[in-house]
């Protein structure tokens, strides 16, 4: 049975090359090379990815 896109949260999106791939959540995707860049990801693909900063505060 082929899809016709593929939904994932891991990296088994990277096992298909031909069909439309949507990530949900990756960490960073670019360093992880699902995607060349955040702006434009290129390929067969797009989803959903977390920044997260860490703030840290002296107390005065």
């Amino acid at each position: 049975m082929k899809g016709n896109v593929i939904v994932t949260s891991g990296t088994a999106l990277l096992a298909a090359k031909q069909v439309p791939i949507v990530f949900a959540v990756a960490n960073d995707p670019v360093s992880s090379g699902f995607v060349a860049s955040l702006s434009r990801p290129g390929g067969n693909i797009t989803g959903l990815s977390l920044q997260a900063t860490v703030d840290v505060r002296g107390l005065h």
